[in-house]
């Protein structure tokens, strides 16, 4: 599959993920709280509701699209790409949601969609190594007790913050193990691997914590933090246990670490920008 093509692919399947994050932000509010993300009860609300149903049906279609992809693109190129599914959740929360942002939100933005257009302008032909087990095994040890340590340390009631930055972490760990499964060499290689289950593990994990995030903290806050994690981390990953190395083109090379700098600076400006009390007219999550 040719760069380009994978890219526009990562993406649409970034739009589809985003949009389906904004309808289950919108059905979030009126349903039972998920405290940090493991109240099971809670959930059966959750999986009865069409309208949060419809938001999951997209998220599940965007990901096949970016599982389809990893098999064809680095790691560190399709993730790059996903962060532009941040602004079109920019522009839904404050369009639609009714949220309010400033100069600084806009102008994260605005570096998100420069990024895209340096990585666009720097393809090159390239591919991926496998990693050691070795590097796998640091790797994954790191996001976990990184996102253990965000939990741990927010004090704010339900955590939105810590949870929202482990979310993004241990999203990020699963597209690192969806990278070895889409990669493997055969179908039943995939099914056997121990990928798989970590994958799936990992996505079920950070998309509890994603959802208890989102119920307990404001869209443009918390999404742009998990957002920019779960890209940050697969791009890292990309680079160092991947060995996805920069074009040999000097030029082209500037211009994918320009690519990099605006799309994680911008998503980090949304990110960091500061929190303001929420509507008191908005609906709250039921207890």
């Amino acid at each position: 599959m040719p760069l380009e093509l994978a890219i526009a692919l990562s993406a649409l399947a970034s739009a589809a993920l985003s949009t389906g994050l904004y309808i289950m932000k919108v059905r979030a509010v009126a349903l039972p709280s998920l405290g940090t993300g493991f109240r099971w009860r809670a959930w059966l609300a959750f999986v009865r509701d069409p309208g949060w149903l419809s938001g999951l049906g997209l998220q599940v279609a965007g990901y096949a699209l970016y599982f389809f992809v990893l098999r064809f693109a680095p790691l560190s190129l399709v993730h790059a790409a996903h962060t532009g599914g941040l602004v079109l959740f920019l522009l839904l929360s404050v369009f639609v949601l009714g949220e309010p942002a400033g100069a600084r939100e806009w102008l994260g933005g605005l570096a998100v969609i420069g990024g895209l257009v340096c990585l666009g302008l720097s393809l090159d032909d390239e591919g991926s190594a496998s990693p050691t087990q070795v590097e796998l095994f640091l790797f994954t040890l790191s996001c976990i007790v990184l996102a253990a340590l965000a939990v741990l340390t927010d004090r704010r009631p339900n955590r939105p913050v810590g949870t929202s930055l482990a979310a993004g972490l241990i999203l990020g760990l699963a597209g690192v193990f969806a990278k070895l499964v889409a990669t493997a060499s055969s179908v039943p290689e995939a099914l056997q691997s121990s990928a798989l289950w970590l994958a799936l593990g990992t996505n079920i994990g950070g998309f509890a914590l994603m959802q208890a995030a989102l119920q307990n903290g404001r869209g443009v806050v918390v999404a742009p933090i998990f957002a920019l994690l779960s890209d940050l981390v697969p791009i890292a990953a990309g680079l160092i246990i991947f060995h996805e190395g920069l074009p040999d083109d000097p030029a082209a090379a500037a211009l994918r670490l320009c690519a990099f700098a605006l799309a994680l600076g911008g998503a980090a400006a949304l990110a960091t920008s500061a929190e303001v009390q929420a509507d008191p007219k908005q609906p709250t999550a039921r207890n």
